[in-house]
């Protein structure tokens, strides 16, 4: 998430899952989350917002996840056979020819535009760092205090609206989800940590699935930064 990043046709891709409950599975992931790594080492802690349980109208709906896997490039899974993420494409939705990204066509700005559906200029990300004139400060992906503050996104993200309307929302290091944008947090939020295993980040959803269904998600944000740190190493 570098400014620096070459420029291209940056897809994210983005299958949307319907979720199926299986007991056993249940107890194992959990019991993974709670032993931590194969190493001793503590799996991060998850920030908890109280929002109140899921209203009984959002019960019944759905759960979707949508999983962000930066600079992977939309036909990266068929030519190098990725067969899992082929699979999770097939049985939900996908853009098999790739998706047209915002311009600037980097990580905050189009990460951000994703979830709330305006363009750059619009929801103010317009740069992974940038100045603003008019407030006379630099909003940077590197700077945790302006990460996590709210008045620096515009728009209503996903997991805004959601809570809004009574349904828990969880994120994992998506862009925007540590800060109060709207004066809103998701119910359950980590994070970025680009040390944080990739395998406790895949438990992490599971487990959060099998929550009580008045505290379970509906709606949940993944990312992974693995290929774009992949590509800045190859081209740096």
């Amino acid at each position: 998430m570098d400014e620096s990043e070459p420029e291209g046709n940056r897809s994210s891709h983005a299958p949307f899952l319907e979720a199926n409950f299986d007991p056993y599975f249940q107890h194992r992931a959990c019991s993974r989350l709670h032993r931590g790594t194969s190493s001793g080492q503590a799996i991060s802690t998850v920030i908890v917002v109280d929002h109140g349980p899921n209203t009984p109208q959002q019960l019944s709906k759905h759960y979707v996840i949508f999983v962000s896997l930066d600079e992977f490039r939309y036909d990266y899974a068929r030519l190098y056979h990725a067969d899992h993420l082929v699979t999770l494409a097939s049985e939900g939705a996908s853009a098999p020819e790739g998706m047209l990204p915002a311009y600037p066509f980097i990580t905050f700005p189009n990460h951000y535009t994703i979830v709330t559906g305006l363009y750059p200029e619009h929801h103010g990300i317009g740069a992974n760092t940038f100045y603003d004139p008019a407030r006379k400060e630099v909003y940077s992906y590197r700077d945790a205090r302006s990460v996590g503050d709210g008045t620096w996104y515009g728009g209503t993200p996903l997991w805004v609206l959601a809570e809004q309307q009574g349904m828990r929302s969880a994120c994992f290091s998506w862009v925007g989800c540590e800060a109060d944008v709207r004066g809103v947090r998701p119910s359950y939020y980590l994070k970025f940590d680009g040390k944080f295993p990739d395998e406790k980040r895949v438990d992490q959803v599971p487990a959060w699935l099998h929550l009580p269904p008045e505290q379970r998600p509906h709606i949940i944000a993944l990312y992974f930064s693995d290929t774009d740190t992949a590509g800045h190493q190859l081209w740096s």
